[in-house]
């Protein structure tokens, strides 16, 4: 008779019943599964057995009236005296306490999104299974390791490269990755030393109250579907005053069917994207100077030979000397004061461009004969 394999175990820490019971009966199939409040219940069960995993709640209001230990100093002791891994999930995230966390030796650090214990058992479900499978295939203690053997070939690609598993945690990047994030503002600073498992959105943009992946993060489609996919529109930077363009493609990583990974290239296309706004801008203006010179020759017509033109802000506030373009209600309407010819608009989508155009680009046209007329 084949003998049954035993389930790795599984340690609770968590000062809430509800929210025991609850993850409890969610690992229950996966795990043999132990449960405690604070520290002094969690140490008789450490001391008993090897636990796989063990998820702490940062948050432990029981803890203080007990053994005083919040989850940052229970996950600091466990790491020092026993050999598991240790994930630590919070309602209340905080830069201060993501960073204590994996100092204190967190594998993870999970937002929990309003006490949503559904959704929390879904993203540890992304990490636990999984969480070896990918790591056991990047790092081992062999010299010719996957992480040690990547450099050579991904270090040259004139692309960035990142690995991360199926929770976001990031595993590994080269160095042209790294170096596209030097200039961004908001990425954190790390002196270009990975911090192995941190989730990419925390690692790249410090968004630490994010619970899930970014908006068109092209990875969410590769764990969905298990096929490659490239993101359709290039993702935008905005940093010290400069725009940047990146173009994101993830594949999967597999074992047998599983994903268990993706590997994202990123390649910065900010010059692509600026010869194409480019492009866009001069058919605009080609556009806009049409349309003027149609509304020229009108007021041509009327025995008119000079104009002057103001422009207003997107509040409607007067831009120049006076506001000789508004919106009001009516049609279009001249009147002749000493100086010249004043026009206004109202509620015209046509004009409504025109001023938008001109607006960012701060042009200002005032007082030019109209057969010598032109704009910049």
């Amino acid at each position: 008779m084949k003998k049954q394999q035993r389930k790795p175990a599984l340690l609770i820490i968590d000062d809430s019943v509800g929210t025991r019971y609850q993850l409890k009966n969610s690992f229950i199939n996966e795990f043999d599964v132990s449960e405690a409040a604070n520290w002094t219940e969690a140490k008789p069960h450490l001391e008993k057995r090897k636990y796989k995993f063990v998820l702490i709640d940062q948050i432990l209001q029981d803890s203080f009236t007990k053994d005083g230990l919040n989850g940052i100093a229970i996950a600091k002791k466990i790491n020092k005296d026993y050999d598991t891994t240790i994930i630590i999930y919070t309602l209340k995230p905080s830069k201060a306490s993501h960073d204590k966390a994996f100092e204190a030796g967190a594998k993870r650090y999970i937002v929990q999104d309003h006490k949503d214990i559904p959704k929390l058992v879904l993203e540890l479900n992304k990490s636990l299974p999984h969480f070896f499978e990918l790591k056991e295939i990047l790092v081992s203690k062999r010299p010719e390791t996957v992480l040690n053997v990547l450099p050579r070939y991904f270090n040259n690609l004139g692309c960035g490269v990142s690995i991360i598993d199926k929770a976001y945690g990031i595993w590994y990047r080269n160095d042209e990755h790294r170096k596209m994030l030097e200039g961004i503002d908001y990425v954190n600073k790390t002196g270009g030393k990975l911090r192995e498992g941190v989730s990419c959105w925390v690692e790249y943009l410090c968004k630490y109250d994010q619970s899930g992946p970014c908006d068109n993060c092209p990875a969410v489609t590769v764990f969905a579907n298990g096929v490659s996919y490239r993101c359709p529109v290039p993702m935008k930077v905005e940093s010290s005053g400069r725009v940047r363009y990146f173009d994101i493609t993830s594949s999967p990583i597999k074992k047998g069917r599983q994903v268990i990974g993706a590997i994202n290239t990123v390649i910065d296309v900010t010059e692509r994207e600026k010869l194409i706004e480019m492009g866009s801008r001069l058919v605009t203006e080609k556009i806009i100077d049409n349309r003027i010179n149609v509304l020229l020759d009108a007021i041509r017509t009327l025995g008119y030979d000079r104009i002057r033109y103001y422009l207003i802000s997107a509040d409607r506030s007067e831009a120049g000397m006076e506001m000789v373009l508004q919106k009001t209600k009516g049609h279009r309407q001249f009147d002749k004061p000493k100086d010249g010819l004043r026009f206004r608009v109202k509620g015209d989508p046509y004009w409504e461009h025109t001023l938008k155009y001109f607006r960012n680009y701060n042009a200002f046209i005032y007082g030019l004969p109209l057969k010598k007329w032109t704009h910049s």
